[in-house]
C-alpha cells in the first residue's frame, strides 16, 4: 500500500526493515537506517508477501519529533486510519496492535460484519442497505435508520473509488436524504461508497489526498440523496424520528389508567384558581402558564410570552457556566454504576481528557465491558447519564478541529438543556417568576443555542390590529 515518494521519505526519519518475497523466490531482507542502506541479506524461509518495519521514527531529526503530539493522541490518529482501512476493504484481514493488546482484528468478510467491529456499540444489524446506480454513479453502502443518531459526523464514513474522503458535499447530501426525518442537533451514521469515472474528480486538491474535487458536484449530491431516499423508502412512515430530549414535546405519559369518577375534594382541586405570586419590582407582572410551555405576563407597554424551557436552560448555562470556571461542577455519585461501551477511539480520548472529565463532573472506572461511571454532574438526570457520557466523548473527539474552548462551550451548554425544566413539564406561579428573575437579571434573552427567550405584543399594535389606534 505505501507509495514510492511515500516510503522514500519514511524510510530517511526512520530505522526501517522490509522484507518479501514473491511465492516460488527467494526472499530479500532490507536495513535501511536515516535514508542509508545497512544491509541486503536473503532468506527462502520468510512468509510469502512484504513486510515494512518502522521504528523510532524522526530519530535523527529530535527538532521535528518534539512537534509529535502525545502518546495516546497518535494512537488515536491511527486506530481512526485503520478504521477507514477495515471499512473500505472488507476483502482484507486487518489486525491493529497496540502496546501488545489486540485493538482490531479483522478477518475478510462483508460491509455490515466490518461496521460492526468498528461500531460495536451500534446495532448494525438493524442498518439499511445501500445500493443505487444511474448512468455514471453507483453508490453503495449502509446507513442507520431514523431514530439512530449521533451528535457529531464521527459515524460517518465516505469512499470515492476506494479513497477515504472528507467531502462538504457528501455530509449535506447525506443528511438531506432522511428529510425531516434528521432530529435537529443530531448526524445519523454510515457507509457510503461511490463508485465513478476517474476522470469526474481531482484527487490532488489536498497533500493528504482526504479531500475531493468533483468535476460535477451537483449530479453528486442528487445521487446520494436518491440513493438514501431509496434506502429509507417504507421506513420513514412506519417509524417517526425518535427525540431523546424533547425541546418542543411534553414527556411520554403512561397511557393505561384506571378511569374513575373524580371526587368532590379533586374537583375542586383541579379547577381552583391558582395563587398568584407576589410581584417583584421592575418584572412583568406574571398572568398564568400557556400550553404548559409559555409563560405569559404583562408589563405597562404590552404582554410578554416567554419561553420557560430555553429560559431555565439559560439560567443553567450561565450557572453551569460560572462552576466549569472556578472550581468545576458539582458531582454526585451514583447508587449504581452506569456501563458505557466505547470503541478504542473514544477510549483514547477517555484517556487524554481525563482532567477535563473530572472538571466536569464525571468520575468512572474502567471495566472488562467499558467504562463504569460512578459519578456524574449533579444537575443532570440519571436516565440521560450514558446517552451524555458517550456525546460528551464525541465532543471532545473533535476538539482538534473545532478548538477546546468552543467544544466546552457546546458541551455545557447540552448539559444545561438536559437538565433544565422540560417543555410540557408543569410548573408553579412561583417557579415561573423565579425564571423571570433570573433571565431579567442576566439580560439575556436567547438561549445558549441562538434562540430567543421571549417575546412581546405591544398595546399599541394590539389596539392598531382592533382599530383602537
Amino acid at each position: 500500500g505505501f507509495r514510492g515518494e511515500a516510503l522514500s521519505a519514511i524510510v530517511r526519519v526512520s530505522r526501517v526493515t522490509i522484507t518479501t518475497r514473491k511465492k516460488g523466490r527467494i526472499g530479500v531482507i532490507l536495513e535501511v537506517e536515516g535514508g542509508k542502506v545497512k544491509s541486503v541479506g536473503r532468506d527462502e524461509n520468510i512468509a510469502v508477501g512484504t513486510c515494512v518495519l518502522v521504528r523510532d521514527l524522526f530519530f535523527n531529526l529530535p527538532a521535528r519529533r518534539k512537534f509529535l503530539k502525545s502518546s495516546s493522541i497518535e494512537a488515536r490518529m491511527v486506530i481512526e486510519q485503520v478504521q477507514k482501512f477495515i471499512l473500505s476493504r472488507p476483502d482484507i484481514h486487518f489486525v491493529l496492535i497496540k502496546d501488545g493488546n489486540v485493538v482490531y482484528n479483522a478477518p475478510p468478510s462483508n460491509l455490515r460484519a466490518r461496521l460492526s467491529i468498528v461500531m460495536p456499540d451500534v446495532k448494525v444489524r438493524e442498518f439499511l442497505e445501500v445500493d443505487y446506480e444511474d448512468s455514471e454513479i453507483r453508490v453503495k453502502g449502509l446507513i442507520s435508520p431514523p431514530g439512530v443518531w449521533r451528535k457529531t459526523r464521527t459515524g460517518q464514513f465516505f469512499f470515492v473509488n476506494g479513497r477515504s474522503v472528507l467531502s462538504k458535499e457528501l455530509f449535506t447530501a447525506f443528511e438531506l436524504g432522511y428529510g425531516e426525518a434528521l432530529e435537529k442537533g443530531y448526524h445519523p451514521i454510515g457507509v457510503l461508497m461511490l463508485e465513478l469515472p476517474p476522470e469526474k474528480l481531482d484527487v490532488n486538491v489536498h497533500p493528504q489526498k482526504i479531500e475531493v474535487k468533483f468535476s460535477d458536484p451537483e449530479n453528486i449530491r442528487k445521487a446520494v440523496i436518491k440513493a438514501v431516499i431509496q434506502a429509507l423508502s417504507g421506513r420513514l412512515e412506519r417509524k417517526l424520528p425518535v427525540k431523546r430530549y424533547s425541546h418542543e414535546y411534553p414527556r411520554p405519559v403512561h397511557t393505561k389508567q384506571i378511569v374513575r369518577e373524580p371526587t368532590l375534594l379533586e374537583c375542586e382541586k383541579r379547577y381552583a384558581q391558582p395563587v398568584q405570586p407576589k410581584e417583584v419590582e421592575g418584572l412583568p407582572r406574571y398572568l398564568t402558564i400557556l400550553r404548559d410551555r409559555y409563560i405569559l405576563a404583562e408589563d405597562d407597554e404590552g404582554l410578554v410570552v416567554i419561553d420557560y424551557h430555553a429560559s431555565h436552560e439559560r439560567v443553567t448555562y450561565e450557572k453551569l457556566k460560572k462552576e466549569y470556571e472556578e472550581r468545576g461542577l458539582e458531582s454526585s455519585f451514583l447508587l449504581l454504576p452506569v456501563t458505557v461501551f466505547l470503541d478504542p477511539v473514544l477510549k483514547g480520548v477517555l484517556l487524554e481528557n481525563e482532567p477535563i472529565l473530572r472538571r466536569l463532573g464525571f468520575r468512572y472506572e474502567e471495566s472488562e465491558e467499558g467504562v463504569k461511571v460512578i459519578a456524574v454532574p449533579t444537575i443532570l438526570p440519571i436516565d440521560l447519564v450514558q446517552d451524555t457520557f458517550r456525546d460528551v466523548l464525541e465532543e471532545l473527539r473533535v476538539a482538534k478541529f473545532k478548538g477546546l474552548p468552543d467544544v466546552l462551550q457546546k458541551i455545557i451548554s447540552d448539559i444545561a438543556c438536559k437538565s433544565a425544566v422540560r417543555t410540557g413539564d408543569k410548573i408553579t406561579p412561583d417557579d415561573a417568576l423565579e425564571i423571570m428573575r433570573k433571565i431579567y437579571e442576566l439580560k439575556i434573552f436567547s438561549c445558549p443555542h441562538g434562540r430567543p427567550l421571549l417575546f412581546r405584543l405591544s398595546y399599541k399594535d394590539l389596539d392598531r390590529y382592533f382599530g383602537r389606534a
